[in-house]
């Protein structure tokens, strides 16, 4: 019954998980219920209207310019064209990992990339960072064969991690910060925001899928918020006031 439901969310609300965690829980066992709705097992979804819990809006850690750079300049050869993409195309870790030469396109400047997290194939826009990390990166050639990562071990096998290389880095960099892999997009994000660029376009480049979930870098670009809200103390263009009389 939907009490059942409500009574476990309240106690896992009880137990001390993040709000996060327990929606999490419930979307997957709403899904489930779902699924047995349509296999006829259940009449109804007991689950239908339980609301999830208010979750509170992380700030994520993010590099500055400087610690970016000095970021950079401390990878090993091996990683620092995937830190140089990660922090200037916002792409996931998985995303990078997986990526292969065929999605890399120089004419176009454009990287694709196939299957991400919301299954939607996006394009990526590459900047000249990452246009020039991308030519100096070498192609690796096993058993006379193009490996198809842009990034991949000796045996031409998909690299799985960067943690420990990125952890070395950081420290050899003098961040004090708690960097992770994933924080680099976060970066990303955080200085588009910063530079005016909107909300929209962040979330379209960064492949979120919806507003909300870059609602988060908001806060980042008060200047820019101040500047949307003085328009309405600057006088009407005569365009807008011809156009006013009109209608």
């Amino acid at each position: 019954k939907r009490r059942d439901i409500e009574r476990y969310v309240a106690h896992r609300k009880a137990a001390g998980p993040q709000p996060g965690t327990v929606n999490r829980e419930l979307s997957c066992l709403k899904n489930m219920l779902r699924k047995a709705v349509e296999w006829e097992l259940l009449d109804s979804n007991p689950a239908w209207g339980v609301r999830k819990q208010r979750e509170e809006v992380i700030e994520y850690e993010f590099l500055t310019e400087e610690e970016a750079k000095r970021l950079v300049e401390s990878c090993p050869p091996p990683l620092q064209p995937i830190v140089v993409l990660a922090l200037n195309t916002g792409m996931r870790r998985g995303e990078l990992l997986k990526l292969e030469w065929r999605d890399v396109n120089f004419a176009t400047g454009m990287i694709t990339i196939r299957k991400p997290k919301n299954h939607e194939t996006r394009h990526v826009p590459m900047n000249q960072l990452v246009k020039d990390a991308l030519k100096k990166h070498p192609k690796r050639i096993v058993d006379g064969k193009l490996c198809p990562y842009v990034f991949s071990t000796p045996k031409g096998e998909q690299v799985k991690s960067i943690r420990n290389g990125f952890d070395a880095a950081v420290k050899r960099a003098g961040i004090d910060k708690h960097i992770r892999p994933h924080d680099m997009r976060h970066t990303f994000a955080s200085h588009l925001v910063m530079k005016g660029v909107d909300l929209r376009t962040v979330a379209k480049l960064g492949g979120w899928k919806t507003l909300q979930m870059v609602m988060r870098y908001a806060h980042l670009a008060p200047e820019h918020l101040q500047a949307a809200v003085d328009v309405l103390t600057q006088p009407p263009s005569p365009s807008g006031a011809r156009q006013a009389v009109a209608e």
